[in-house]
C-alpha cells in the first residue's frame, strides 16, 4: 500500500478526522466520479433506464404516482443497501448505489409535484 501525505486547511483537515478510516474509500468514489478519461462512457444503471423508458412512454398523473421499479432492479438496490450496511461495498457500487440514490431522489420529487397537481386540479 502506498502512503500519499497532502497538505490541506485546518478547516478540512476537521472535516476529514472523523473519516479518517474511509479516506480510501471516499478517493475511489471521487476518482470514479471525476475521472472521465479512466470510464469515457457514463455508466448506465437499470433504475435510469427504467425511469426514462417509463418517462418517454408518456405516463398519465395517475401512472407517475403509481410507478415502482421491477423486481430485478428492486433487488439490485436491496443488494448495494446491504453491501454498504456492511460495509463491504466497492467503490464501484457505490458510484452505482449514488445514481440510484440520485435518480431515486428526482423521482420521489416527480411524484410529489404530481400529486401536488392533480390535487390543485381537483379543487378548480
Amino acid at each position: 500500500m502506498t502512503t500519499i501525505t497532502l497538505q490541506v486547511p485546518d478547516q478540512l483537515a476537521r472535516r476529514i478526522a472523523p473519516l479518517q478510516a474511509q479516506l480510501p474509500q471516499l478517493l475511489a468514489h471521487t476518482l470514479d466520479l471525476y475521472a472521465p478519461e479512466e470510464s469515457p462512457q457514463p455508466k448506465k444503471y437499470s433504475l435510469t433506464e427504467e425511469i426514462i423508458n417509463f418517462l418517454a412512454s408518456r405516463p398519465t398523473t395517475e401512472q407517475i404516482i403509481d410507478f415502482k421499479v421491477s423486481s430485478s432492479t428492486q433487488q439490485r438496490l436491496d443488494a448495494l443497501l446491504e453491501k454498504k450496511s456492511s460495509g463491504k461495498i466497492t467503490p464501484a457500487e457505490i458510484v452505482e448505489y449514488n445514481a440510484y440514490r440520485q435518480v431515486n431522489h428526482i423521482f420521489i420529487l416527480l411524484k410529489a409535484q404530481t400529486r401536488a397537481s392533480l390535487l390543485n386540479s381537483d379543487k378548480q
